[in-house]
């Protein structure tokens, strides 16, 4: 356990870099998050609630990140799929 003294400095093996690091790793992970990765299941939702079919995604490529925009193969074709925060997903097919 790292202990800080009155000046905020830690005390332990690491010296005063423990708080250093541990910013670094919550910035890192933030980044990781802000360049998004939308899971395959919500993409398949998303074509599938726009009446078309896709039991499972195939392989999918992000083409732009603002507004967020997929290209998606699916089990029954290709389709585009752009997300915003305020607004429903819009899904257009490809093929």
């Amino acid at each position: 356990m790292i202990q800080l003294n009155r000046f905020g400095s830690g005390t332990g093996r690491v010296g005063g870099y423990a708080p250093m690091a541990v910013i670094a790793i919550a910035l890192g992970w933030l980044t990781a998050v802000a360049a998004d990765d939308v899971p395959n299941g919500t993409l398949a939702g998303a074509i599938r609630a726009s009446d078309h079919p896709c039991e499972r995604v195939l392989s999918k490529e992000q083409i732009s990140q603002e507004p967020s925009t997929w290209q998606v193969r699916c089990n029954s074709g290709s389709f585009q799929v752009t997300m915003t925060k305020d607004a429903p997903p819009k899904v257009v097919r490809l093929d």
